[in-house]
């Protein structure tokens, strides 16, 4: 059982990527040119399997004059709407009792987790982070990560929360807000 399609969903999520490209991408690659590749379900066979089978939201392509051709990085985007701020923590889909078949965290491929708490009032983030996936995955695995567990009735999946703080704690952070009432403020993993 796939979650239900939602127009106002899909409408805000557009609209949170778009608000990423210079709130939180452009934080991450300083000054360095970007173009963003979407992989939507609906456009087309390669994207099925990025998105649908692989986690895989966008692919940025970063241009830097150190090299001949843009590199590119895989990037699953997940925002929230502002009422969850509070919570500051990511979650990732786990397993769907409907069709008991694995779901986002078995399948994950993308090299960046993008999460966010979006105002689409204001076009502003209240919060955000980038996570380094391989990093979340293998810190999981071994348990260097502390996670805890939940399930979404609506959709009848279980999914694992991860706090903000042990994913930095982790060193699973690339970047994240800084201040939550400055929004120009990021702090870089060293």
């Amino acid at each position: 059982m796939k979650t239900d399609y939602s127009e106002s969903n899909a409408q805000f999520s557009e609209q949170a990527h778009l608000a990423a490209q210079t709130q939180i991408y452009n934080k991450l690659f300083i000054g360095m040119k970007l173009e963003f590749v979407s992989t939507l379900l609906s456009m087309g066979e390669a994207n099925a399997i990025l998105d649908g089978q692989m986690g895989v939201d966008r692919i940025i392509k970063v241009y830097s004059e150190n090299h001949k051709s843009p590199i590119e990085f895989t990037s699953q985007e997940r925002f929230r709407r502002p009422k969850f701020s509070k919570y500051k923590d990511l979650t990732i889909t786990e397993w769907s009792h409907s069709s008991n078949m694995p779901s986002e965290l078995y399948k994950i491929k993308s090299g960046l987790f993008v999460y966010g708490y979006f105002d689409p009032d204001s076009n502003l983030f209240i919060d955000w982070i980038v996570v380094d996936t391989t990093s979340m995955l293998y810190n999981l695995v071994t348990r260097r990560l502390r996670f805890t567990t939940g399930t979404n009735t609506r959709s009848n999946q279980t999914f694992i929360t991860l706090n903000f703080e042990d994913l930095e704690v982790s060193g699973s952070v690339l970047c994240k807000m800084q201040n939550q009432l400055n929004n120009e403020q990021s702090k870089f993993r060293s």
